[in-house]
């Protein structure tokens, strides 16, 4: 779950420096959604959600890794309504791909008895996802897009939290807690 937890934090926390139009992103998104795949690789015996998502966390990768490139060429302010229409269908999968790996966690706690902190992450994710949406109604209201944009960053170190709370219950978990699988 460590590998998920660094995915997340990589893809849930942009930090960028502009040059003009260029955009050179700090924490890449793609690279976060490679770590997804390193975790779900190492959880998918516990769950067939971790199994399905997978394609789409490796479509992911490459719409991600094209969407950085387009960024540090300043291709993307050019991309106008497109770009925005791009930037919500990525922004959906990802909520698509957070949810179903919730789901696996809720999945773990019901097949195997443990607690590891899925109803709080489902809960912030249902608010992330409210907020995220919200952003790009921002972006025809910009005197919203700052409020809903720093809620949304907040809410994402709140997720970010309760996904670190998860991962070390399952770290502490004993090794016979999965015996059988």
């Amino acid at each position: 779950m460590r590998n998920i937890f660094i995915g997340f934090f990589l893809i849930f926390l942009d930090l960028n420096l502009t040059f003009d139009t260029s955009v050179l992103g700090l924490l890449p998104d793609f690279v976060g959604y490679l770590f997804l795949l390193r975790g779900l690789k190492e959880l998918e015996a516990r769950s067939t959600r971790f199994v399905q998502i997978r394609p789409f966390v490796i479509g992911m990768v490459i719409y991600s890794a094209v969407i950085y490139v387009l960024d540090l060429l300043g291709i993307s302010v050019q991309l106008d309504w497109l770009g925005l229409l791009i930037g919500i269908v990525g922004t959906v999968v990802s909520l698509y791909i957070s949810y179903v790996i919730i789901q696996g966690v809720r999945e773990m706690e019901t097949g195997y008895g443990i607690d590891l902190n899925g109803q709080k992450l489902e809960s912030l994710w249902k608010i992330m996802a409210i907020v995220q949406m919200l952003v790009y109604v921002g972006a025809f209201l910009p005197i919203l897009l700052m409020l809903f944009a720093i809620v949304g960053v907040v809410l994402s170190i709140l997720f970010l939290i309760a996904w670190n709370h998860a991962r070390k219950r399952y770290e502490a978990l004993p090794p016979q807690t999965f015996s059988g699988t």
